[in-house]
């Protein structure tokens, strides 16, 4: 398996996302998005694709222009059916990229707050098998 990684700063690296592909053998291509690094072309070759968090918000395209193209490159993953996950800016980029408005909470939100199941939880592929 190949799986992109779009990294927005170097501070926050996919960690442990990266650990687990890793030790399941998949091979792991990180791009440093906000230091210009290209975006791949096509997406022949990309298995998934994992974006992490950054400072910027995904409406920040005036300060960042590279939101953008990968805002495209996201929005065509998903429509081609490719997997992909996110992490906070990450999970921003999916909504904006396939048309929801995004905006500023009310307050800020640093760190890791409580994660709680909604009932749609036991029947979602991805968390039915976690113990809530």
């Amino acid at each position: 398996m190949n799986v992109l990684v779009l990294q927005h700063i170097a501070c926050e690296p996919p960690g442990v996302f990266e650990d687990v592909l890793l030790e399941r053998g998949a091979m792991v291509r990180r791009i440093e998005v906000d230091e210009g690094e290209p975006l791949p072309p096509s997406l022949d070759g990309i298995d998934a694709i994992v974006a992490m968090g950054g400072p910027m918000s995904v409406n920040d395209e005036a300060e960042h222009p590279w939101l953008v193209a990968e805002k495209a490159l996201i929005a065509r993953a998903v429509r081609d059916g490719v997997p992909f996950w996110g992490s906070c800016l990450g999970v921003q980029l999916l909504a904006s990229s396939l048309g929801a408005r995004v905006r500023q909470g009310l307050a800020p939100e640093v760190g890791v707050p409580p994660v709680y199941a909604t009932p749609e939880a036991a029947e979602d592929p991805v968390f039915s098998g976690l113990a809530w």
